[in-house]
């Protein structure tokens, strides 16, 4: 349960880092 957790947590940060990355470099 606590590895899902992690997992999803990792996958939540990548997916926000991923998205603010592209909105900067798009402006």
């Amino acid at each position: 349960f606590f590895f899902f957790f992690f997992f999803f947590f990792f996958f939540f940060f990548f997916f926000f880092f991923f998205f603010f990355f592209f909105f900067f470099f798009k402006t």
